[in-house]
């Protein structure tokens, strides 16, 4: 069977709808894949020295759970993260109030301009869902490499384009059950199939890296999933 393409993605900014705002994302993403996220943070966190007060980078923050989260981990750390869509920053913004944390910043800022927005050494930039609305991966990439201190870790998360059987099953229940939760679950039911149609395939990714000199990562697949953990090389 020939492989399917990827959609060019679409890098405008996801925003309030009538259907949906991202307050209402916002409480979606928390009660649903708080579990995911968690296991991605203490996957990323057990590849670098965690006990040191660690300065991380979020790429794409949505409403901002990954990072506040992180910040929970150590009041030591100091989590910064960007986004483009102001209404997820205005969601984010929110729930560091609600959480009480203070230890993470939240940036409206473009993920192919890491370099010009920060002068600072970061010990581990991480992303989740965004990699799929890169329209140019290997750049922001690179700038992820180009902002970490050396010896420090890049984590990119997101959905794959290759479903495996047991990734097109759950693929089909998520969908028939945001189907019938009402018109909120219809527009996530849409960013879903969104994120499968644009996703890349990890063989995609290792290959793209692996042709432009990037050699030291690791690849974990799940039915879903995949995720990319790159290590900071000397050459950047």
């Amino acid at each position: 069977m020939k492989k399917r393409k990827p959609v060019p993605p679409n890098e405008e900014a996801i925003t309030d709808s009538k259907d949906l705002r991202m307050e209402e994302y916002s409480s979606f993403v928390k009660t649903a894949l708080r579990r995911p996220y968690l296991r991605l943070i203490d996957s990323a966190l057990s590849r670098i020295d965690s006990e040191k007060s660690l300065k991380i980078l979020e790429i794409g923050c949505g409403p901002g759970w990954i990072s506040l989260w992180l910040a929970k981990k150590n009041p030591g750390y100091r989590v910064k993260a960007i986004d483009i869509s102001q209404d997820m920053l205005r969601a984010a913004e929110n729930n560091k109030k609600k959480e009480g944390v203070s230890n993470v910043s939240f940036l409206n800022a473009d993920a192919g301009r890491l370099t010009d927005l920060f002068g600072e050494k970061f010990d581990m930039v991480i992303s989740n869902g965004s990699l799929q609305h890169w329209q140019n991966p290997l750049k922001v990439i690179r700038q992820s490499l180009e902002v970490l201190e050396k010896g420090g870790i890049c984590v990119i998360s997101d959905t794959r384009r290759d479903l495996t059987f047991k990734g097109k099953v759950i693929f089909r229940l998520g969908c028939f059950w945001l189907g019938i939760a009402g018109r909120r679950g219809k527009k996530m039911r849409k960013g879903w199939q969104y994120a499968v149609e644009h996703a890349y395939t990890p063989e995609e990714l290792k290959d793209e890296l692996v042709k432009n000199n990037i050699d030291d990562f690791e690849v974990i697949t799940k039915p879903v999933l995949f995720t990319v953990y790159i290590r900071k090389q000397e050459c950047f």
